[in-house]
């Protein structure tokens, strides 16, 4: 089984982030661990439950289960705008979700979004916008952050590469990115075996373009194909 799609079985609370398991899983890779997952913040603390996903792929947690005290701390709240050109941060149980997940290096703004407080022990490395490795996508938005398709993480092992938020086998596989044409909706990535064909230094030209786009990159590296929208 490759290291980019190990599962665990079981669920571990975010609020408390669940410090050996994730030292386990993403410091072995050369990733980094992020310690401040407290889930308190503008709503004051926030109570253990199940979390689910909306449209996009972003875990929620009801705000049913956001203490809704007055003891509050600096930053916005669920729905509210966040970072733009004046960088507002959300409060401490909330993240900013870009989109497209750039982490708004162009200025523009996100939406705070409730951190999730339960996360599987799913092993996916994935770069957050804290440019740390953390174990899969709903660990990085329960640190806070959203996911950072830059690629701009230190790689989370040798032999992999960037692909969007998540890495690839450099000697096995290849980045696909499809472009979306779709406003308010992520490009996807995800990593497919390369061909047989391709031999020990893999190249652009051993990769079967289904999708029209375009290749880039050298098997030191890397391959990625780009495929076009629609």
């Amino acid at each position: 089984m490759s290291w980019n799609s190990f599962v665990k079985p079981s669920l571990f609370a975010v609020g408390t982030f669940s410090l050996a398991a994730s030292a386990r899983l993403v410091a072995g890779c050369g990733g980094s661990v992020d310690s401040t997952g407290s889930a308190s913040g503008a709503g004051g603390s926030t109570s253990a439950s199940t979390s689910a996903s909306t449209s996009d792929g972003v875990p929620s947690v009801s705000a049913s289960s956001v203490n809704a005290s007055s003891s509050a701390s600096t930053g916005s709240g669920a729905g509210a705008a966040c970072g733009g050109i004046k960088g507002t941060p959300c409060a401490q149980a909330f993240f900013c979700n870009y989109t497209p997940s750039t982490c708004g290096g162009d200025d523009s703004s996100g939406v705070c979004v409730l951190r999730p407080e339960v996360c599987p022990e799913f092993f996916q490395p994935t770069c957050g916008c804290d440019n740390l490795v953390h174990s899969n996508e709903c660990d990085t938005y329960g640190a806070g952050v959203d996911v950072n398709h830059l690629g701009t993480c230190k790689l989370a092992s040798p032999g992999v590469f960037a692909c969007g938020a998540g890495f690839c086998e450099t000697k096995s596989q290849y980045c696909v990115n499809t472009a979306s044409d779709v406003a308010g909706v992520d490009d996807s990535f995800g990593c497919n075996p390369l061909p047989p064909s391709c031999g020990p230094e893999p190249s652009c030209g051993c990769i079967k373009n289904a999708c029209a786009g375009t290749c880039k990159g050298v098997a030191a590296t890397g391959l990625t194909v780009v495929c076009p929208g629609g």
